[in-house]
């Protein structure tokens, strides 16, 4: 079975708790609201966002979705399908060391927006 998110090389991040994918129009330069309230101009491509939101990580997993989700452009397989994207900010929510000397986060999340 194909993994849910992994890079272009094959590395699998870890498994998200949800994710949701937005399907977006983008619309000519020109499009407007002319003097009646009407919308005027063209869908010239759609585009997906794919927010992803992670459970409970250490920080070695946290540092490779970072690792791997880099700054800038980069390609990324969402359910085996390979897009150009870039990321939003990796937001986290720390809980610190529990006792088994690790450091844990409580979640992450972040959008990728298709290129």
């Amino acid at each position: 079975m194909a993994s849910i998110l992994a890079t272009e090389a094959g590395v699998e991040l870890p498994t998200p708790a949800t994710m949701s994918v937005s399907h977006e129009l983008l619309w000519s330069a020109n499009t407007k609201r002319v003097a009646s309230g009407r919308m005027v101009g063209t869908a010239i491509a759609e585009k997906q966002t794919v927010n992803i939101t992670w459970g409970v990580l250490t920080k070695s997993e946290l540092d490779t979705i970072k690792s791997q989700m880099p700054k800038g452009f980069f390609k990324l397989q969402v359910f085996g399908n390979l897009i150009e994207v870039y990321r939003g900010a990796i937001a986290s929510e720390p809980i610190g060391n529990v006792g088994d000397g690790a450091f844990y986060y409580r979640s992450a999340s972040t959008d990728i927006i298709e290129r």
